[in-house]
Formats: structure tokens, C-alpha cells, sequence
């Protein structure tokens, strides 16, 4: 999750050198886009939005800059929000620029200390809010929220919305940090304890972590922790528990430090994919905080099978030889600024983009699509369950032909809402974002998948089948 989240970053103000290796791998997969000829309203609406974002973020050029290339191609459609802000605990936080449908959209947003130095480039918040860049001379943050749906801000009739948070944390990322190969050898069992139940997940595993200080060791790269202890405990479950350094021990939050999952995922198919010895059922983890933060144990729950064992489900872990040589390491995030709790409630008018809704009443993999909406950032389709199959179309490719002969695709989508009617009747919504703008008005005909619907107005004539699916962009994963 971390570096994925900061695999999006721009470009910052001072680069450190991850940051300069992350920023040269965008630019070069950035792919070239063909050339679309802007008219004088779209240049002028432009213009506009350029010096709405200059007094937005007069104080820092770069963050104003940074703030330019996340919008992008959107940059005219998106909106100025002028004079909604809020200030606690010596922080203000304002609402900068929004670009937003009924599907979803981002709220950019300003945040600057006004009387000391607790903001980082990592800062969390207790919201979905996320930070994009930070400028220290100014003490100044851009960060963002993403949003899917609407309701998600508490939109109401009258376009009022509102972002609220209620803490604010600066810290730093930490990844890359290598895990000991010599305790991921299979004779390293160590001894166990219960967690106290307090640290229950909701499971029946007996909340099992190691007793602390069996392996104790310096890690490299981590000035705020030791390891205390690592190796496996009686189901063949690996443990990763960290001493916390004192006066660090309230700076770890819960569920933010994990040996890196997508790494271990690598290095088993590379070691084992396609032999079938070890394929995955599920991967995931848990943690639990033990005398009061002083201790983090982090048990890895490699799933390799799953069944029914006396009438309760029984899971399989990942055999404990099959650890050997992987080089597993940790990432996560910790605290590294005072912890700021306060009251950053902001209201402001959300504007919507304009949209395009198209009947459609057509069947299509069990569902009966009823309504294509467009609007210059995305597309979306509502559908219904046939035969009592309910689920989303998400995951399949949306393409979308434009009067020009130019078609948009979309390799995948995402499930923005669902749920059931008044009458007990399900639905679907789905939402695929564009890579940039489009004209609704100029669309003439989607494809999900193979399906093709031809467009008249406000209505889809009969849908027919493609011979081959249209080819998707350079970029797409």
C-alpha cells in the first residue's frame, strides 16, 4: 500500500534520492499521447485555472506546479474553492481545487503549520486524506483526497459538502528494511504466548505471538526499533516482533508496519511458480501491540489451502521450509512529528461535472445494464441482477468511440456503489475514469468487453458483438 500510494507522487521540492529514482520510473512510462487540438474556450478556461491555482499556492511555486500536473489535462474542467478553511492547534487547513462527478472525483486541499515544524512529506491523516508534496521553507503540505461517489463527502441538494479530519501526524515511510535470512531457517521454532485480548482480531487463532527477546538484533535502517524476536510458531506462521526504541513506543500506530507481502508473493513465484508445491490461497497478516506498544508482532498468514475440519474451517499456512533464502524485508510508517488532534471541518459548494445519461435496458452476463452515464472524466454503468446473479461488471475493459473515429479505453473499472433498492431489487454501479478529458456529446457508441451498443441520443439502439476486443492503451497494466 505505502509505495504504491507514493509510487504516484510528483515531483518534490527537495528530491531525496528514492525520490528522484520513483519520479525518473513515471516519466518513463509515460506514454505519448496523441495530439488534440484545444479551442479558444477550453485555452481561455485554462488560462483561468492556472491563476486561480497561482493564488492558491502563491507561497510555494513548486507545490503550485505540482498541484498543475495532477490535474492535468482535467486542469479547466476542475474548480477554484476560494475562502473555506480551517484553523486548530496552530494548523489550517483549505480547500485548494476540486474536480468531481457524481462518480467520484478529488479534493485537493492546502495544509501549512502556522507556528512550528510538525508537517513531513508523509504526513497522515485520519481521513482518506494523502499527501502529495510539501514545501518545508513555507511549511506547507498539498495533499488530496479521493473519493468515490457522491455521498462520500455528505453531498447535499444544495451541492454543499465536507471534509473533515480530526488528527494530523508527521512522519516517514520506511521500506527496504532486510529481515535476517538465517532465522527464516525451518528449525527456528520459538516459544509462544497469548496477546492479551485486548489485541483481538475477532478470531479463534489464540491471539499466538512470540515471547518477546529471543532473537534480539540491530536492524539496519531503522533507528526507532529493534528486533526482538522472529522465527515460527506451532502452525507454521512466521512472527516478525519489533522492540520499539524508548520513547517510540506510542509512535507505531496500529497496522502500519508489515514484512513486505507483495515482495513475498515475488519471490515465491519465483521460486516455486508453476510446480504447484506452494500456490497461495491468500496472503495477508496480523499485529499486536504487547506492553503497551514497548513490543509489535506481526504474524505472516500465508494461506496454501483452505477446508472444513470438524465442522469449522481450517487453513493450511505456507510449509515453514519453503521461507529458506527469501529476502524478505519490512516496510511501513512511523511517527516522527507530535501527533496533532483538532477540528478541520470544511463545508464548501461541489460542483458537478455535466453528464450524459443514456437508456440502455439491455442484458449483458447475467445483468441487465440499464444506464450509461458519461461525463468529461468518466464513464459509468448502472446495472441489475438477472436471475438473482448479483455482482459488478468492473473488472472487465470499457471503450468509447468518438465522431471523430478516436476511441478511449479504459483497461478496468471500479464498483463506486451497490446495493439493493426499496422494492428488494439489487444494483451495480460502475465506474471506469479517463486518462483524460472527453466530450460526452461526441460519444457514439461503448464496449464493455466484446459487448458493443451502438449510441442514439439519450437511447442505446441493440447491442451486437465485437469480433476481437479493441486494442488498449500503452500504459495499461
Amino acid at each position: 500500500m505505502f509505495r504504491e500510494t507514493y509510487r504516484k507522487e510528483m515531483e518534490q521540492v527537495l528530491l531525496n534520492e528514492r525520490q528522484k529514482e520513483r519520479l525518473a520510473g513515471l516519466m518513463a512510462a509515460a506514454p505519448a499521447r496523441r495530439t488534440r487540438h484545444v479551442g479558444r474556450t477550453a485555452l481561455i478556461a485554462a488560462a483561468v485555472c492556472a491563476l486561480c491555482i497561482v493564488t492558491a499556492l502563491a507561497a510555494s511555486p513548486t507545490l503550485r506546479d505540482i498541484l498543475g500536473q495532477s490535474l492535468g489535462s482535467f486542469g479547466p474542467y476542475s474548480q477554484e474553492v476560494e475562502g473555506v478553511s480551517a484553523t486548530d492547534q496552530g494548523i489550517r487547513v483549505s480547500v485548494v481545487r476540486a474536480l468531481a462527478d457524481q462518480s467520484g472525483g478529488t479534493v485537493y486541499l492546502e495544509v501549512q503549520d502556522l507556528t512550528g515544524d510538525r508537517l513531513t512529506e508523509d504526513t497522515q491523516f485520519s481521513s482518506w486524506v494523502r499527501p502529495m508534496a510539501y514545501d518545508p521553507e513555507s511549511r506547507t503540505l498539498l495533499a488530496r483526497l479521493d473519493f468515490y461517489g457522491t455521498d462520500f463527502l455528505d453531498r447535499e441538494e444544495d451541492g454543499m459538502a465536507e471534509v473533515s479530519i480530526g488528527e494530523i501526524w508527521g512522519g516517514e515511510f520506511f521500506e527496504g528494511i532486510p529481515l535476517p535470512a538465517d532465522l527464516l531457517e525451518a528449525d527456528n521454532m520459538l516459544a509462544t504466548m497469548a496477546a492479551p485480548e485486548d489485541q483481538s482480531h475477532g478470531t479463534n487463532d489464540g491471539r499466538i505471538v512470540l515471547v518477546p527477546e529471543q532473537t534480539p538484533r540491530a536492524l539496519e535502517g531503522a533507528p526507532w526499533f529493534t528486533l526482538s524476536s522472529m522465527g515460527f510458531d506451532g502452525q507454521d506462521r512466521l512472527h516478525v516482533q519489533l522492540k520499539m526504541q524508548e520513547g517510540w513506543e506510542d509512535q507505531l500506530p496500529d497496522h502500519c508496519f508489515y514484512a513486505d507481502l507483495a515482495v513475498l508473493h515475488q519471490c515465491l513465484e519465483d521460486a516455486y511458480g508453476g510446480s504447484g508445491r506452494y500456490d497461495l490461497v491468500s496472503l495477508q497478516g496480523r499485529d499486536y501491540r504487547l506492553e503497551n506498544g514497548r513490543y509489535l508482532d506481526f504474524c505472516l498468514m500465508p494461506c496454501v489451502d483452505v477446508r472444513m475440519e470438524d465442522g469449522k474451517i481450517a487453513y493450511d499456512y505456507l510449509p515453514r521450509e519453503a521461507y529458506r533464502g527469501l529476502p524478505l524485508t519490512l516496510q511501513g510508517w512511523i511517527g516522527t512529528r507530535e501527533r496533532v488532534e483538532g477540528d478541520w471541518t470544511l463545508r464548501f459548494p461541489l460542483e458537478i461535472l455535466p453528464e450524459r445519461t443514456v437508456t440502455v435496458n439491455q442484458p449483458v452476463n447475467t445483468k441487465l445494464a440499464e444506464t450509461f452515464t458519461l461525463t468529461a472524466r468518466s464513464a459509468s454503468l448502472r446495472s441489475a441482477p438477472q436471475n438473482g446473479r448479483q455482482g459488478s461488471l468492473q473488472l472487465l475493459p470499457l471503450t468509447v468511440y468518438l465522431e471523430d473515429g478516436t476511441r478511449v479505453t479504459v483497461p478496468r473499472g471500479r464498483c463506486v456503489d451497490a446495493g439493493w433498492e426499496s422494492g428488494g431489487t439489487g444494483f451495480n454501479t460502475d465506474t471506469w475514469t479517463f486518462p483524460d478529458p472527453i466530450d460526452p456529446a461526441q460519444v457514439t457508441a461503448f464496449s464493455l468487453g466484446y459487448w458493443y451498443v451502438p449510441l442514439d441520443g439519450d437511447t442505446a439502439r441493440p447491442a451486437g458483438w465485437l469480433a476481437e476486443l479493441p486494442e488498449p492503451p500503452e500504459d495499461a497494466p
